[in-house]
């Protein structure tokens, strides 16, 4: 089976692809808010998301990485990412699509299992109603299909962006420790600061604190759980 997604454009990036304004923007140091449309110009390009990857091979220094767009992203979001917020702001996003991809799938599931019960109970003659049942069923497919791959797309950059970002975490406090400053590097504060979101914005002030490490790991787990439930049933 043919996988779905633009893995061509994912694995050609250039600086100069909307995408990559995209990722430069989420991952320097200018704080974005939660509420700003840059997230969802960002998750636009999901089909590309999904196939993203960070080689990390070449060196920040290199020729080579100077069209290493997904790398540089990861180098700028290790960077900035304490004290911007925003891979903490895209974690939060990313725990609500999932929360959302999974009440969708709870509500299509019940409406699925309630149209069948419908139709089992209805004289064969009513063909019209089941032709009508059907299309609703396709529709909310195909939207649960389309919330599905969004929501793939984001978890991928976000795996690919927070894993450089503990890396480099952990790699730092080594260094610091190789040259006798371990005392003034706490890679669980840098972590913390990472995943704790802190809005600059007055009309953001409502999610300002949350943590989105537990955010997210508590989004993932209640969908695991929920599919669970769905499979058994």
């Amino acid at each position: 089976m043919e996988m779905w997604g633009d893995a061509e454009g994912a694995y050609s990036l250039k600086q100069s692809d909307s995408l990559s304004t995209s990722l430069f923007q989420i991952t320097g140091p200018a704080p974005i808010p939660y509420n700003d449309s840059r997230w969802q110009q960002l998750l636009l390009h999901y089909e590309q998301l999904v196939h993203l990857h960070n080689l990390g091979l070449a060196p920040p220094s290199s020729s080579a990485a100077e069209e290493d767009v997904v790398g540089n992203a990861c180098r700028q979001c290790a960077k900035y990412g304490a004290t911007s917020s925003n891979l903490a702001a895209f974690s939060l996003h990313v725990a609500r699509m999932i929360r959302d991809l999974q009440s969708s799938l709870q509500t299509y599931s019940t409406d699925t299992e309630s149209k069948e019960n419908i139709e089992n109970s209805l004289p064969k003659q009513t063909n019209g109603i089941n032709a009508s049942s059907g299309k609703i069923s396709v529709k909310q497919r195909i939207s649960l299909i389309g919330k599905a791959r969004v929501t793939c797309g984001a978890i991928n950059l976000l795996r690919i962006l927070s894993h450089e970002t503990i890396v480099q975490a952990c790699c730092s406090k080594l260094d610091a420790a190789a040259e006798g400053d371990e005392s003034e590097y706490d890679t669980n504060y840098i972590l913390k600061e990472t995943f704790t979101y802190r809005s600059r914005d007055e009309v953001d002030r409502q999610n300002s604190g949350q943590d989105a490490a537990v955010e997210i790991i508590a989004a993932i787990m209640a969908f695991l759980s929920s599919i669970g439930c769905t499979i058994q049933q």
